[in-house]
This record gives structure tokens, C-alpha cells and sequence, in this order.
């Protein structure tokens, strides 16, 4: 539940937009592929962590490659999981904005705007963030499943209701927009780079870890998949970013789910920022465990982890430029590459570079690296 909820949240609404990039066949292949490769670079890490005892991604890397591979990766896995924490917030900009709208109160004014998300920020999801032991928001992330789940139900009813398809949909296109749709799966099914900050509660045995793993990745792909195809169904190539956003103000039926969203983002928010609290404490302390630092330097991390996105979120007016940017530059590096880099540079000598295993990782580090270029690019 705890890898749903920080993995799901932000990107299940921009995915029925990623469908207007390469159309309904060719983004659930994408979806798929990614999915996959994400078990993989997941498992690789498990596997990692078990070998050199590491507690976090940052400290792994500080290991195995060193001050410079760890600062590298650090940078990255910072950049990808402030997108993350940004697209939260503006995503609950959207939802509250939307609730005002119903009493004629208009928040899309820079100033109001900004103010509201300033506010909301600072009474819920930072303050969820203060906390060291972080196990209460196992319940949040059974709430948060529940309301994802709801949603679905949703989209599926608002495609019956709409009594047709939308005349601009599109089976497959290809071209290079599906690097877009790509990052933003990448964000997505970001479970290498939340996979030690979120199984710290969980017990020690690698066996179960990648059951657990699996068993969250076939309902992460369910959840995408669902309200992605009914969402680009209903309103094709005029499917917004927050496909909420696509739907009536008053209409009853999308305000629940409005209000079902805004417990989703509140509650993801604290859960992906254990990870970015984990490589600002690595970066400075040189210590992955930020809930046993001390109290003046956990002050520090937890100024760091939020001050960054609230600062973005309050100017930031779509969802869009968050979702992409952090699946391209951050997800593609840090799920893909690093993995394979951590394992042929730990397992160095081993067996040659030719063997099939090791040629196997520097094509999904090679296809991590292009990944990335080319969807920061685009």
C-alpha cells in the first residue's frame, strides 16, 4: 500500500494525456515495457541493498562508486523526486481552486493562487512530513488505494454516461511525442527510486520484498491503465494534463473525485518526501537515515525537502511541465541507469563484460540514458 501511494497520485491523472502522444495500442505497449523494466530495476536494487547493507539509494551509490557517483545520483533522484512533490501540490492547487469555483470565488489570479497553495501546503502535507516514525501513514495509504479504486469506477461510468467516443482519438502514432508519454511512466512506476525509504517498515527478507514489489506493480498497472483509456475515450486529443480539469465544475460525480485526490496527493506528498529528506541528508550529512539525525540537523532536511517545491508549486500553472521534466530526466536516470551501473560496478570481475547477463544491463543503461536525452529534449 505504502509503494501505491508513493508511486500513484500525481501521474494517474496526466496519463490519459499521454495517450493523445502515441495513441490507445501503442501507449499500452509503452506502459508495459516500462512496468516491466521497473520490476527489474527494482529487484536489482533489492538485491544491491542486501549485498552492501546499504539503507538508501544514496548510501549504496556512496559504496559502490564513490563520493562522485553519489553526489551524481543524489542531484538526480533530488530533481526527480521534487517534480514528484511539485506536481503534488499543484495538483491539490487544482482541486481546491476547483472547490472555490463553485462558490464563484476565483483563485486563478497569480497572487490568490499562490497564497492558497502557500497555505494548504504548510497546514497538511509539510506538516505530515515533521514526523520521524512515518508508520501512521500505512492507514492513509489503504484510504488512498480505496480512493483510487473509486476513481476508476468513475471514469468508467463517466465513459458510459458520455453515450460515444470522441471523433479524434487515435489507435497508434508514432513519432518522437512518445518520449513525452514515456517520462511521464517513468514517474510513474518510479519504484526503484522510493524502494528503500518505503520498506523500511517492511521486514528484512528479499523473497517477500519482491513479492511485495510485484504484487504492487500489477495493481499500479491496473490503476493506470483503467481511467487512462476511459479518460482518452471520453475527450481524445482534447484530454488535459489533470483530466479532472476536463470535467464540469459542478458536476457531482467529479467533485468527490476532486476531494478523493486531494486525500491522495496529501497523503503521497509525506511518503515521496522520505525519499528526498533521505538524499538531502545523504548529500549533507552523509547520512541516508534522516529520522536519526539529530534535531537541528533533521530541522535542516526538512527545510530543504519542502521549501524547494512549495517555492515552485505557488508559480507553477499546469501539471504538465513537473510530470515530464522529473519522468525524463530524473526517472529515466535514476531507475534505469543507476541499477545497472551499481551491479556491473559491484560484481566487477565477476564474469567478463561480453557475458550475457552484463551485456544485458548496459543495454538498459544505454536505453536509460537515450530515454532521458531525448524525453528531456521533447
Amino acid at each position: 500500500l505504502n509503494l501505491l501511494n508513493s508511486t500513484l497520485g500525481a501521474g494517474i491523472l496526466g496519463v490519459p494525456n499521454t495517450f493523445v502522444n502515441t495513441g490507445i495500442i501503442l501507449s499500452i505497449i509503452i506502459l508495459l515495457i516500462m512496468a516491466v523494466l521497473s520490476t527489474i530495476a527494482t529487484d536489482l536494487l533489492l538485491v544491491l541493498g542486501k549485498e552492501t547493507n546499504a539503507r538508501s539509494l544514496g548510501e549504496m551509490a556512496e559504496k559502490v562508486l564513490g563520493r562522485p557517483g553519489s553526489l551524481t545520483l543524489t542531484i538526480l533522484n533530488l530533481i526527480f523526486s521534487l517534480t514528484a512533490l511539485v506536481a503534488y501540490l499543484v495538483l491539490a492547487g487544482d482541486m481546491i481552486a476547483s472547490f472555490f469555483e463553485l462558490a464563484n470565488i476565483d483563485l486563478s489570479p497569480l497572487g490568490w493562487h499562490a497564497l492558497m497553495v502557500l497555505v494548504y501546503a504548510l497546514c497538511i502535507p509539510i506538516a505530515l512530513t515533521i514526523p520521524r516514525n512515518v508508520a501512521f501513514l500505512r492507514y492513509f495509504s489503504t484510504i488512498t488505494v480505496f480512493c483510487i479504486f473509486f476513481f476508476c469506477i468513475a471514469m468508467l461510468y463517466k465513459f458510459i454516461d458520455n453515450h460515444g467516443v470522441s471523433k479524434t482519438i487515435k489507435m497508434v502514432n508514432c513519432d518522437l511525442s512518445l518520449f513525452s508519454s514515456l517520462s511521464v511512466y517513468a514517474l510513474t512506476f518510479s519504484f526503484p527510486s522510493v524502494i528503500f525509504a518505503v520498506v523500511q517498515t517492511y521486514e528484512d527478507n528479499l523473497k517477500k520484498r519482491k513479492n511485495v514489489v510485484l504484487v504492487a506493480l500489477l495493481f499500479c498497472i491496473f490503476f493506470i491503465v483503467f481511467p487512462g483509456i476511459f479518460g482518452y475515450l471520453i475527450f481524445g486529443a482534447d484530454t488535459d494534463p489533470n483530466i479532472l480539469k476536463n470535467f464540469e465544475a459542478k458536476d457531482v460525480l467529479i467533485i468527490i473525485c476532486r476531494i478523493v485526490f486531494l486525500v491522495i496527493v496529501t497523503c503521497a506528498y509525506p511518503m515521496v518526501a522520505q525519499n528526498h529528506e533521505s538524499m538531502w541528508s545523504t548529500l549533507i550529512f552523509k547520512d541516508g537515515s534522516p529520522s536519526t539525525l539529530i534535531t537541528w540537523k533533521r530541522a535542516i532536511v526538512l527545510v530543504l525537502t519542502n521549501i524547494f517545491p512549495l517555492i515552485v508549486a505557488m508559480f507553477l500553472p499546469s501539471v504538465k511541465p513537473a510530470l515530464s521534466i522529473g519522468g525524463a530526466l530524473g526517472g529515466c536516470l535514476v531507475d534505469f541507469v543507476f541499477p545497472s551501473v551499481l551491479y556491473l560496478k559491484l560484481h566487477r570481475g565477476e564474469e567478463p563484460l561480453y557475458h550475457w547477463k552484463n551485456a544485458l544491463l548496459i543495454i538498459f543503461a544505454v536505453f536509460g540514458i537515450v530515454a532521458a536525452v531525448i524525453s528531456t529534449y521533447q
